[in-house]
């Protein structure tokens, strides 16, 4: 005779703990949607399980996911959701996987630099933050400790999507730099899609109303061009070593980003692309032969001229028309001048003698788009700087501009060390990367305001991660040469 298994009666599924654990969710659901801290408590805790029990699977993927979702965010910032936009939730993600992940790597003894050289630009970049952060709770305003920690934890998302994938690349060197450039093409797809169809249908940015300037995914042109700059120097790097149908495709993609960086209307960006294919040109000119030189010379020309013959005269009238007198300071303080350019001028001199004011230590950290008097018409907020070096000094006085100008010529002298430690197989990419890096950062002046530009630090610190990693495969390389002698 069969008897009724107790554990198949109807209900039986519903036992105490199981009851606990589903009205525990309940709860927590609950709570998380009027207190959305509880939705990054759940991720701490779940990262830093996934952290310590697969750590480098956690660090692929975070390094992974920055650049893929990043870049596309800033598109969706109308979007509200319980804690913030999209921007800014992903932000706190990433400060919190970055964090847990590097937990783990000192929790198995694993090198937080696992690369001094690039540990000297990083560490001063963390260093004017933090010293900015102090000098800033000094000074006593309403609303200020508020400002000073949304910017530090603003950096400090960019700044773990950069560690992530320093860690990734350093990890995985022996599999080269394509993947990772792989990652930096495809998550380009979208915010190249989006500009191609702004720039189709005239649903650009219409501040200067008779140009329609592209923006992709990004909130102004002025973030989408360094975005596209390293994209323009990478497809030509491919016109020069790959062969086969794969050049023609390299070279539609470098032709696609340099069209979207001309109707970007950008000068800073214009004159910065032409900067960095120069570099580029030059370092590839010792290993290539002469007459790859002579078909590099005609594309770059090329692609010149063609840009001209169709946005020349929007350039012209673009780099036209500045003039800084009584009269255009006294438009931008009012209605705005009509040149950007001049604006900037402008902009900057008002800043520059604000910060007189607190000259050594500065205002605090991001205290500009609080303090500056300049007031943006659509939104009610004051402008940022427009420039890092005015920015640094306005934020963080004569400490700040120095802590600044250290950082930018640590990282310029590692990308020159960089040059000299590469294999041949990584040289072509490398020095695309190097070539852009030295644009945006040493020759752009701060005008390309980079720290500021947080879905492109996303790329950025990729791009650095990528000769992070070729750095670590010659060195390697160059220890097993002397172990074989």
């Amino acid at each position: 005779m069969n008897t009724i298994d107790s554990r198949h009666v109807d209900g039986y599924w519903l036992t105490p703990a199981r009851v606990a654990v589903i009205v525990s969710l309940g709860l927590t659901v609950a709570i998380a949607s009027v207190f959305p801290i509880v939705i990054l408590l759940l991720v701490a805790v779940l990262s830093l399980w996934v952290a310590f029990r697969f750590p480098r699977a956690a660090t692929t993927v975070g390094a992974i996911t920055a650049v893929l979702v990043r870049p596309s965010l800033d598109l969706f910032g109308a979007v509200s959701l319980p804690g913030g936009n999209p921007a800014s939730l992903f932000g706190g993600l990433m400060l919190v996987w970055g964090a847990t992940v590097g937990l783990a790597r000192l929790y198995r003894g694993l090198s937080i630099w696992p690369n001094r050289r690039i540990a000297i630009p990083l560490g001063l970049l963390l260093l004017l933050h933090a010293t900015l952060f102090i000098f800033g709770l000094a000074v006593s305003r309403t609303g200020q400790l508020s400002v000073e920690a949304r910017e530090l934890a603003r950096f400090g998302s960019t700044f773990a999507a950069g560690m992530l994938a320093i860690w990734w690349q350093n990890d995985s060197r022996d599999r080269g730099w394509q993947p990772a450039v792989l990652v930096i093409v495809v998550a380009s797809v979208f915010p190249i899609a989006v500009g191609v169809v702004q720039a189709l249908t005239g649903t650009g940015n219409h501040e200067d109303s008779n140009l329609n300037r592209v923006y992709g995914s990004f909130t102004h042109p002025l973030s989408y061009g360094p975005y596209l700059l390293p994209l323009v120097v990478l497809g030509v790097a491919g016109v020069a070593r790959i062969r086969g149908p794969g050049r023609l495709l390299a070279m539609a993609y470098a032709a696609t980003a340099a069209t979207l960086v001309f109707l970007t209307y950008n000068r800073t960006t214009m004159v910065l692309l032409f900067v960095a294919l120069a570099i580029y040109a030059i370092l590839e000119l010792a290993q290539v032969r002469l007459v790859d030189v002579v078909r590099f010379g005609g594309g770059i020309a090329a692609l010149v001229i063609m840009g001209w013959l169709v946005f020349g005269s929007q350039i012209s009238e673009r780099f036209s028309g500045i003039s800084i007198t009584s009269g255009a300071i006294q438009e931008a303080l009012t209605a705005g001048s009509q040149n950007s350019f001049q604006w900037r001028i402008v902009n900057w001199a008002i800043l520059i003698q604000l910060a007189l004011s607190h000259p050594i230590v500065g205002h605090g950290l991001g205290m500009t788009t609080v303090l500056n008097p300049l007031i943006q018409a659509s939104s009610g907020i004051p402008f940022n700087a427009h420039d890092d070096y005015v920015r640094f000094f306005f934020e963080g006085g004569l400490i700040g501009l120095t802590l600044y100008s250290a950082f930018v010529a640590a990282l310029a002298m590692w990308l020159l060390r960089a040059r000299s430690a590469l294999h041949a197989a990584d040289r072509s990419v490398s020095y695309a990367i190097i070539a852009s890096l030295a644009a945006l950062y040493v020759f752009s002046a701060g005008t390309t305001e980079m720290s500021l530009q947080t879905g492109v630090l996303c790329q950025t610190y990729l791009l650095i991660a990528i000769l992070v990693g070729a750095e670590s495969r010659r060195e390697v390389a160059d220890k097993h040469a002397v172990r074989v002698e």
